[in-house]
């Protein structure tokens, strides 16, 4: 299949307080064009829900290269990087309507037995309809180990439910920067975003918020911690420039 591309136009509802698009709508694009291209080839969410399969997502390294605007026309490409055994790699590249990239993705994702709600390893089918232009691993940063100090509880509602019967990724980033001061966000730029997902959370439990800033110089460094009682369900490294 190679590479798949999707144009974008960002709506007033797309956009943050300083009319940029928002990170968390980001990273919803991201999900949407890589749910696309499964369509495109078949293997979409009806194909995965006959074969109780589903793709979840473990790992993401996103670089912010210059803001998106409210009214901004974008391209995003995607394409399957590689697939090892349990895991896929995906990338992303945004290109604005100068011809500018202005983000970049890379991805990681586990397949999982929606009935066991364990990973398995990916069906070759997915290997050959994706394809791939690599046999290696890509590699993604890591978040930084921290201990953080808790900030609130969050009851998962309804409105943080997917599809997957489980809180959708994006409200992990959500949270985030729901827990981070506000003059970080107001005098600084997000380059830069790890996230690592561990265990999923559902409806009904309660979400602990732990959080850790650190000066890199004159850059903050945000970590993000979301625990269910000891299980930890993701974390998060946002660096603000």
């Amino acid at each position: 299949m190679g590479v798949y591309e999707k144009e974008y136009e960002i709506f007033y509802q797309n956009v943050d307080m300083f009319k940029n698009l928002s990170i968390p709508y980001l990273m919803d694009l991201f999900s949407d064009i890589a749910s696309s291209q499964s369509e495109y080839i078949n293997l979409g969410v009806q194909y995965q829900k006959e074969h109780n399969v589903a793709w979840v997502l473990y790992k993401w390294n996103i670089e912010i290269l210059k803001n998106i605007k409210y009214e901004d026309k974008i391209k995003i490409r995607t394409m399957a990087y590689s697939f090892k055994k349990f895991y896929a790699y995906r990338t992303f590249e945004v290109e604005n309507s100068k011809g500018e990239i202005v983000a970049t993705a890379k991805s990681t994702w586990l397949m999982i037995d929606i009935n066991k709600r364990r990973a398995i390893r990916i069906p070759n089918e997915f290997c050959i309809g994706y394809g791939s232009i690599s046999d290696e691993q890509l590699k993604l940063e890591d978040v930084t180990k921290f201990n953080g100090e808790k900030q609130e509880d969050i009851k998962v509602k309804y409105s943080n439910i997917d599809c997957n019967n489980h809180v959708n990724n994006v409200n992990y980033i959500r949270w985030a920067l729901d827990n981070t001061p506000l003059e970080y966000i107001e005098k600084r730029e997000i380059k830069e975003i790890r996230i690592v997902y561990s265990k999923e959370a559902i409806y009904g439990e309660t979400v602990e918020v732990y959080t850790e800033f650190n000066c890199d110089k004159e850059d903050i460094i945000g970590l993000y911690k979301f625990n269910h009682e000891d299980t930890e369900l993701c974390k998060i490294q946002i660096l603000f420039k």
